[in-house]
């Protein structure tokens, strides 16, 4: 007896000593994909949204500033990541480079955290297996990574929160604190979160409802919505956009197949993968459902796994095809969230295949290394090919291309010269933040969405008029008739005007 608690001893610290390990394994990979993505950090710029989060968070705005425009739904996400970045963009130098910087912490912490999901999910290979996808994964980098908005906060916090979910299914205890932190970074991070989180809180209490758990596990989430709820309150009452309107069309059954597509890298190995991995998952479930061996520990996180990656798209498709058509927001990047439950449906089904493999050719551990090691090579180098083509694409509309050409003009810098931008006040803001910290050239900037821009536009003698995303409206095309029209830059979107001194003087008697 004694012999055998001994060696049990033994066990159990062989095992705490192999897991502490793995952990640095998993932390080591992380740490390479990030210095992956500084390295090539800064290729691809900042687009619309990026420029309009720059000139939301960076101009003079106090902090109380920023939330109150949160909350009228000027941005549509939570204000977490834009307190985050309200801090850092005023530490770091500003450059694409350096402001990257946080999302891409926040990818290969999210990385790092879905491997240890994966392990205690699944075991080990599970935890590498997926980690691999994650690396490996190029709408990830592209998506969370090299988005200087909240998708890397989002990611990282769904991570964190499959991890603490397959702890406590491992282990049995509720790691009470762990979990509502993370459903509350979840909830703030995207308002996508909160359908993860509705989706989680429904497989909980069915598995409370068929006694597999304690009612006591429903609490995190409650207290965690309760903490959510204060927000959405004051967002219905300061709003001064609709919550409903996108401009999105409906999804239809093509818009889930190009979602699968996008979540795999447009890479269909992965997809075959997934869809292996998947169906391996409900296929397991079923078959210990119907023979009455379904085990909480071993599979509850197969479920909550493919129930949530099938239950959100489920519900954000039928919202947008059926309950809010002309308001649907079934698009790709908003899903970038279940991205974790991906990667662990596809080490999944990747470990079930290996396993497979290995009982026929009588697999090894250095054998399961050298099937990793291939598997990892073959996706670093497709989805690598899909990566750079991507961030070496030219963007239609460049806002560093236009500034630089902008501020290259001789009279840009004088008094009775204004660039007017077609796009609204926080994009303006942004690309004030262009001209001053990227290429040192003080401009006056006016959108055509300032409250005083009829009135000032006037003032001015010279107009270079950059035509965003947004179009012209069509006061602002009034304004421009009375000019005369100088120069145009097809390429950069860049007009210059000229207000006749005969127009000018006649607007200044008016004033």
């Amino acid at each position: 007896m004694i012999v055998k608690t001994i060696q049990k001893e033994k066990q159990e610290k062989l095992y705490m000593e192999s897991g502490k390990c793995f952990r640095i394994v998993y932390a080591g990979i992380a740490a390479a994909m990030l210095v992956g993505m500084v390295v090539y950090s800064g290729f691809q710029e900042f687009w619309y949204d990026e420029v309009y989060q720059i000139g939301l968070v960076g101009s003079g705005l106090s902090v109380k500033d920023v939330f109150t425009e949160y909350m009228q739904l000027k941005d549509y996400t939570p204000p977490l990541f834009a307190l985050i970045s309200y801090l850092w963009i005023r530490i770091v130098p500003f450059s694409f480079r350096y402001l990257l910087l946080v999302p891409e912490l926040m990818t290969a912490a999210g990385v790092f955290f879905t491997a240890l999901a994966g392990e205690k999910m699944g075991g080990k290979k599970t935890g590498f297996l997926a980690e691999i996808f994650a690396v490996t994964s190029s709408v990830l980098v592209l998506a969370a990574g090299y988005e200087f908005r909240a998708y890397a906060l989002y990611f990282m916090a769904v991570s964190l929160l499959f991890f603490q979910l397959a702890k406590r299914v491992r282990t049995g205890k509720v790691h009470f604190a762990g979990l509502m932190i993370s459903l509350v970074l979840v909830l703030y991070s995207h308002y996508y979160g909160s359908v993860i989180v509705g989706v989680l809180f429904l497989i909980e209490l069915i598995f409370v409802f068929l006694k597999r758990q304690k009612y006591t596990v429903i609490f995190p989430y409650l207290l965690a919505g309760c903490s959510f709820v204060p927000w959405l309150f004051l967002v219905l009452l300061n709003r001064t956009r609709s919550i409903t309107e996108f401009w999105i069309q409906p999804p239809d059954l093509q818009s889930i197949f190009k979602l699968l597509e996008y979540l795999c890298s447009e890479n269909e190995f992965l997809i075959g993968v997934f869809c292996l991995g998947l169906t391996g998952c409900f296929a397991s479930v079923g078959c210990t459902v119907r023979e009455k061996k379904f085990d909480y520990k071993k599979d509850a996180m197969k479920v909550y796994v493919s129930g949530v990656i099938t239950g959100v798209v489920a519900i954000m498709f039928i919202y947008g095809t059926l309950i809010n058509p002309s308001g649907g927001i079934f698009y790709n990047r908003y899903f970038v969230g279940i991205l974790p439950c991906c990667f662990l449906v596809m080490a999944y089904g990747a470990v079930k295949s290996w396993e497979a493999l290995s009982v026929r050719f009588r697999g090894t551990r250095q054998s399961f290394i050298v099937f990793a090691l291939a598997l990892f090579l073959f996706t670093f180098v497709q989805n690598g090919n899909t990566f750079m083509s991507d961030i070496k694409q030219e963007q239609t509309l460049s806002y560093t291309a236009s500034v630089k050409e902008m501020s290259r003009k001789v009279d840009i810098g004088k008094p009775d010269t204004v660039v007017v931008t077609s796009d609204n006040s926080y994009v303006r803001k942004g690309v004030e933040m262009y001209f001053e910290n990227m290429f040192h050239t003080e401009v006056n900037v006016l959108s055509q969405h300032d409250e005083v821009f009829a009135t000032e536009v006037s003032g001015y003698k010279k107009l270079y008029v950059f035509q965003g995303k947004q179009p012209l409206t069509d006061e602002t095309k009034e304004i421009l008739s009375g000019c005369k029209r100088l120069a145009k830059d097809r390429e950069k979107r860049i007009t210059e005007y000229e207000y006749p001194e005969s127009i000018k003087n006649e607007k200044d008697e008016v004033k």
